[in-house]
């Protein structure tokens, strides 16, 4: 009967056993899911941010949106990586195309650079000379 009590208690034991790898498998699987998920939505940011700033400070009348989207994505932590005064030279150069009125400015242009000019006050990307700068611009024209 002793014997017969303990192959009972071993069989128990063993299906406690499984149960609990079973669980802990389950979880593993939960954990590698969420892991897969982070990892997937971490590329597609990065590929954001590439199509968003890809190095190169070639922001022009056409790409005002572009400029606006990345500063507003990064508004109070700018990227170590992106030089504000190369980003600000951009700025005024697309406000000098406005200020002249250029007539092949892009459709939208006037709304698209007041909406640049407010996201640029909105960040914290500039020196206060550029702020000011920034200033005086979207007080002129808007």
């Amino acid at each position: 009967m002793d014997r017969l009590q303990t192959s009972e208690s071993a069989r128990i034991s063993v299906e406690t056993q499984l149960a609990d790898a079973k669980a802990k498998n389950q979880e593993l699987k939960k954990y590698e899911v969420q892991y897969l998920l982070l990892k997937s939505l971490n590329d597609l940011k990065e590929v954001e941010s590439k199509r968003l700033f890809n190095g190169q400070y070639d922001f022009g009348r056409h790409d005002v949106v572009r400029l606006a989207q990345l500063i507003s994505k990064h508004l109070e932590d700018k990227p170590s990586e992106i030089d504000r005064n190369k980003i600000y030279d951009c700025i005024r150069g697309c406000y000098n195309d406005l200020d002249r009125g250029y007539s092949d400015n892009p459709a939208h242009y006037y709304m698209d650079m007041r909406m640049l000019l407010a996201t640029c006050l909105a960040s914290t990307w500039f020196s206060n000379r550029q702020r000011d700068s920034l200033i005086r611009w979207y007080s002129e024209k808007f």
